[in-house]
């Protein structure tokens, strides 16, 4: 490991130090470290690869449109889709989660496709790279069956 000297100001280190405080980290180096390997991960996300997709966004169902929920994108999608979760928040509003797997463009556009939705805010995207790993073995007192396991990758270019 080596050892840099770094400069901030005040603010940037007013907030460095209060997301070491949240993130539970016990000094500044280990913070940026981690803020450090975070970022270069998503820089090296931008590739496109196989990927598990992890949408989030709040949904007001009052908004023209709104109504339709994520029901209709994983219908449309319905090979990509793995999971939904959709939480009421009030009588208008809910939180939901898509999980989708597929090339990582693909899971992207489908992203930007339900935040441009009217009614829909504060939509963020993770992508997860994995590899599609080819595997036949029995899952309890069943018989081996062939089937695809997703390995998850430490970024698209490894």
């Amino acid at each position: 490991m080596q050892r840099i000297t770094i400069t901030l100001d005040d603010e940037l280190l007013e907030r460095l130090d209060a997301h070491m405080r949240l993130a539970g980290t016990t000094n500044r180096s280990e913070t940026l470290r981690e803020l450090a390997r975070r970022a270069l991960l998503a820089s090296r996300n931008e590739h496109d690869g196989d990927c598990i997709g992890v949408l989030s966004f709040a949904r007001d169902n009052d908004a023209p449109g709104g109504g339709e929920g994520s029901t209709s994108l994983l219908g449309a999608r319905h090979d990509q889709a793995m999971a939904m979760l959709a939480a009421p928040l009030d009588h208008r509003s809910h939180l939901e989660i898509l999980v989708m797997h597929g090339r990582s463009a693909e899971v992207r556009a489908a992203a930007e496709g339900v935040f441009a939705r009217r009614g829909v805010r504060h939509g963020s995207l993770a992508l997860v790279p994995v590899r599609r790993e080819q595997a036949t073995h029995a899952h309890g007192d069943a018989e081996a069956q062939p089937h695809v396991h997703l390995v998850v990758r430490e970024g698209f270019d490894t």
